[in-house]
């Protein structure tokens, strides 16, 4: 989470929910705009498979 908080005006990072109940969690880091098109052409497939950070939500 610091690590969001410290890059959130450049990048976003989001757990990849595949990873949940195993015992390593994915991340994926990519620029703000790099998110931009996936999450307007498929969102419902991006918000199944990824989850945005609560930090995010705050700032």
């Amino acid at each position: 989470m610091l690590l969001n908080f410290a890059s959130y005006s450049e990048f976003e990072i989001r757990l990849c929910k595949e990873s949940l109940g195993n015992d390593t969690l994915c991340f994926i880091p990519l620029r703000n705009e790099q998110w931009d098109e996936p999450d307007i052409k498929y969102s419902t497939q991006v918000n199944e498979n990824f989850e945005k950070n609560k930090i995010n939500e705050i700032i």
